[in-house]
């Protein structure tokens, strides 16, 4: 019971922070999250299912990966305090082509797609609140994917120190280089380049 009071309240503390909120669009939307714990390694969405759920990340990280050529792509990495899911799979109803992992035990606070849709009918808040969260979640795909190409490895890595450097000691190496979209080997050395630029 206390771990799932501790995860409503992470989630009111998240949401307290968006445009208008309210203590009763909050309380509307408890009934519809459910506590999820998922273990280190474990899938949240299947790659080739039809995604109709979303997570908020209580505790733990995740990685959304695809494959190509057979070779396992890492599109992006979910920390707290985010929305989870696989976007293209939940808005067009077709099977999703990102597989969801996590990287650590975890905890989530799911709300089905149906749920979901009710609440956008009974308040505006969840409305804007989804509209936003996709935005978002477009703006940094995309930006990730220009620069995935546009800037040197020392650059990319420079910029996950400065944003969410949180990320070197939480994800395997070879999962950070294939965001990087650079080999493992690459990635070693670009670190020692850093560490000799802090010096």
């Amino acid at each position: 019971m206390q771990s799932n009071l501790n995860s409503t309240a992470s989630l009111q503390q998240f949401l307290s922070r968006l445009p208008g909120f309210s203590a009763e669009a909050f309380a509307l939307a408890l009934p519809f999250f459910q506590e999820k714990q998922l273990e280190k390694s474990k899938i949240f969405v299947h790659q080739g299912e039809v995604c109709r759920k979303v997570g908020f990340i209580v505790s733990g990280i995740f990685r959304n990966y695809y494959l190509h050529d057979g070779v396992e792509v890492t599109a992006c990495f979910c920390l707290e305090n985010t929305f989870l899911t696989s976007y293209a799979s939940l808005v067009t109803r077709q099977m999703s082509r990102m597989e969801i992992q996590a990287l650590e035990d975890s905890i989530l606070l799911v709300i089905q797609l149906t749920d979901l849709e009710k609440l956008y009918c009974l308040h505006p808040f969840w409305e804007k609140t989804g509209r936003l969260t996709a935005e978002r979640e477009f703006i940094v795909l995309e930006t990730h994917n220009i620069t995935r190409y546009d800037e040197t490895a020392l650059v990319k890595y420079t910029r996950i120190m400065q944003d969410t450097p949180e990320l070197i000691n939480r994800v395997p190496l070879q999962n950070l280089a294939s965001y990087l979209g650079i080999t493992p080997e690459t990635l070693s050395r670009v670190r020692r380049e850093f560490s000799k630029l802090q010096t």
